[in-house]
């Protein structure tokens, strides 16, 4: 072999070796990144689990069967019953407020993130498909429909009091308001999404408008008819702002499978859901109760009312990050008393000054029971929100107080939230 062809093959042979060095690393790469992404597939999120007896516990959710009972996963396995739990909060999620994008409020206050091109109105029944992957088309009864929410008015800065209002107001009629602030009152009689189409008689005669003009269609109220489920039931909060209500539910490790109160199916990844509290169970919410009585002293002429599953100013309950569905707003000064229903053991509420309206306040809140002073804390805006949880058995009245504390009433916005008796 001449000293050229010698040469050549030498250079053949350390081009094959980094060749098969690079192949290795490359595999080893693609090794390593394949681990990388099965750890992030197989990662299942923490879930913390309150109990009726005050127990909290935290794991993987193993498995959730149709009696809303389950077992959680951490260094051993705990089984909690469907009759023991109260709630159940993704560890580290924070309660998000309700969605701004398009979404469909049903009776009864449910939210549903849906494809604003999907929706078309026939007859008493709205065709629409939610936006979750793998989502089928649901088709809803309208009276199980109170608002179709597209977009903010051009004029309204104050989005989430406007949600409120449609979620909590009467209304005889239903209205189409524009995004330029028009109203269009009377009875929906086409909407369709494909068409960019919307209709309404208005004293026999028949108005048109382009939906991609269209703010919100706020439904007659007077029409819907809320589900009323018999037995326990979970309310479900995503981490996109949707709430679903399920009167039956699944779940393995990865997915929850269910269906909701108007019998539509749901599958969400467990990655997905932020909350999951039972209803009509062992917990009933103050909020849901009547009042026994209600006083409000006035700070000059201002008067406050007691405003249920809102803050006092009519807004979403904000306390320490987190945007919470059920709670009493009260402003002091004020208390409300309510007649506290047999065999309920304890109290237990979250309580604190609202982070956007009562930033600047300064307040006492007490909790009694039968007219004696169980808890009692001073509260000032920043400062974090108060866990309670009293003893109630045998006991015949409950009353929640916020007095002044020593600025006036300036921004002196008070959220029991999750305000709540435990049998």
């Amino acid at each position: 072999m001449n000293r050229t062809t010698l040469a050549k093959a030498r250079r053949t042979h350390r081009v094959a070796r980094r060749s098969s060095r690079l192949c290795v690393h490359l595999f080893g790469f693609a090794i390593l990144t394949l681990n990388v992404l099965r750890a992030d597939e197989l990662a299942a999120p923490t879930f913390s689990a309150s109990t009726t007896g005050g127990r909290r516990c935290a794991g993987n959710l193993v498995e959730l069967s149709k009696d809303w009972s389950l077992r959680l996963a951490a260094r051993e396995t705990t089984a909690i019953t469907g009759k023991e739990l109260v709630e159940l909060r993704c560890v580290g999620a924070r309660l998000p407020p309700p969605p701004r994008e398009p979404h469909l409020l049903l009776a009864g206050g449910d939210r549903v993130l849906c494809v604003a091109d999907s929706l078309r109105l026939e007859g008493e029944k709205l065709r629409c498909r939610p936006t979750r992957r793998d989502a089928k088309e649901w088709k809803l009864p309208l009276s199980g429909v109170t608002t179709i929410w597209f977009a903010a008015p051009d004029a309204d800065d104050d989005v989430e009091r406007l949600q409120r209002k449609l979620a909590t107001g009467p209304r005889a009629r239903d209205e189409v308001l524009l995004r330029n602030g028009d109203v269009i009152a009377g009875v929906l009689t086409e909407l369709d999404a494909a068409k960019n189409l919307v209709k309404v008689e208005v004293e026999k005669r028949v108005v048109e408008a382009k939906l991609d003009r269209v703010a919100y269609i706020a439904l007659n109220t007077e029409l819907a008819t809320p589900p009323k489920p018999k037995g326990p039931y979970a309310r479900v909060v995503f981490n996109n702002g949707c709430r679903l209500s399920l009167v039956s539910a699944t779940a393995d490790a990865h997915t929850l499978l269910g269906r909701t109160l108007l019998e539509m199916p749901v599958q969400a990844p467990l990655a997905e859901i932020a909350a999951l509290s039972v209803m009509q169970g062992s917990a009933v919410y103050l909020s849901d109760l009547k009042a026994r009585q209600y006083e409000h002293t006035p700070y000059l002429s201002v008067r406050w009312p007691l405003v249920t599953d809102g803050s006092a100013s009519r807004r979403d309950l904000r306390l320490a990050g987190n945007v919470y569905d059920k709670g009493l707003g009260m402003h002091s000064a004020s208390r409300v008393t309510y007649d506290l229903p047999s065999n309920y053991q304890r109290f237990e509420c979250l309580v604190g000054l609202d982070e956007r309206t009562g930033r600047h306040g300064r307040v006492r809140v007490q909790v009694l029971v039968d007219g004696k002073e169980s808890a009692a804390r001073d509260l000032s805006g920043g400062g974090a929100p108060v866990a309670i949880n009293i003893p109630v058995a045998g006991a015949k009245q409950l009353t929640l107080v916020v007095d002044y504390g020593g600025g006036g009433s300036v921004q002196d916005d008070v959220d029991w939230v999750d305000a709540r008796l435990i049998k």
